[in-house]
């Protein structure tokens, strides 16, 4: 048997490929280099058969933070301690967006999720200009910076006071409460894009809008345009952010004379496929 994981900060997406029943699906939280514990190892453990997991030839994995080789190694040997007998494959998550998005053609594959990243994808080669570089650097137009972002308009009183009274109505946010959350949690971008929900249900409103406008040409800014001319002729989107304001970044895309590809929000689906 074959297993896909397509994992982000947030969730990964499973499918078991080979069964007689054929294929299963299902969902953890994500696999993240920095966020490896017992306890994730247990949950994961605990959505499989052992005998499934004894027969499991293949693990083919892709996620975020997997960029650098030693980050790869570190959730390579984490998965080894759960499937033991099977020969796993760590990939960057931005492979896995890349060939979901252009398959053996070629472009600018950006991510856009809990984070942020963007590189050149040709032929299921991955080049960078600019790193991903994290919640605390970067992750500009991701949707941990879209949530701290809407946290601090919140709490310094720019946002405006009808849009902050629907705010304090659904989250209720009380600002020791928010710090406490931050320096107790695990993953901080995990639990900051929880907000961004509220940005989609108001994202014709001029506020939100605006905002969406300045975090997205930041990022356009910031590290699509730091691309070669010739590398950034297309470009391609994954993650539930781009899903979301597929409308937004396709302005943006024509902003900066780009040819908008696609965006797709589960890559798991062409994954599969592509194993099989």
């Amino acid at each position: 048997m074959k297993l896909i994981v397509d994992s982000g900060s947030t969730k990964a997406d499973w499918r078991l490929v080979g069964k007689e029943k054929g294929m299963e699906s299902f969902k953890t939280r994500g696999i993240h280099p920095s966020f490896l514990s017992e306890e994730l190892a247990i949950e994961i453990k605990d959505a499989f058969l052992d005998a499934d997991i004894q027969q499991i030839q293949d693990v083919y994995f892709y996620g975020s933070g997997c960029m650098l080789n030693p980050n790869q190694q570190k959730v390579r040997e984490f998965l080894q301690q759960i499937f033991e007998e099977s020969t796993i494959q760590v990939e960057s998550d931005l492979v896995a967006a890349g060939r979901a998005v252009y398959g053996e053609q070629s472009g600018l594959i950006v991510i856009l999720g809990t984070g942020s990243s963007v590189a050149y994808f040709d032929n299921s080669k991955l080049s960078y200009r600019v790193p991903s570089l994290g919640l605390m650097l970067g992750d500009e137009g991701g949707g941990a910076w879209l949530g701290k972002t809407l946290l601090n308009h919140y709490f310094t009183y720019e946002m405006p006071e009808g849009l902050r009274r629907s705010f304090d109505h659904e989250f209720s946010p009380d600002l020791a409460s928010v710090l406490n959350e931050l320096n107790e949690v695990q993953s901080k971008g995990r639990y900051l894009a929880t907000f961004v929900s509220f940005l989609f249900e108001h994202k014709k409103h001029p506020y939100v809008q605006e905002m969406l406008s300045e975090a997205f040409s930041m990022f356009f800014e910031k590290y699509v345009m730091k691309y070669p001319e010739k590398e950034r002729q297309r470009i391609g989107f994954i993650g539930s952010v781009a899903f979301f304001f597929e409308r937004e970044l396709k302005k943006q895309a024509a902003k900066y004379g780009l040819e908008y590809v696609s965006t797709v929000r589960y890559p798991i689906e062409v994954l599969t496929e592509y194993h099989i």
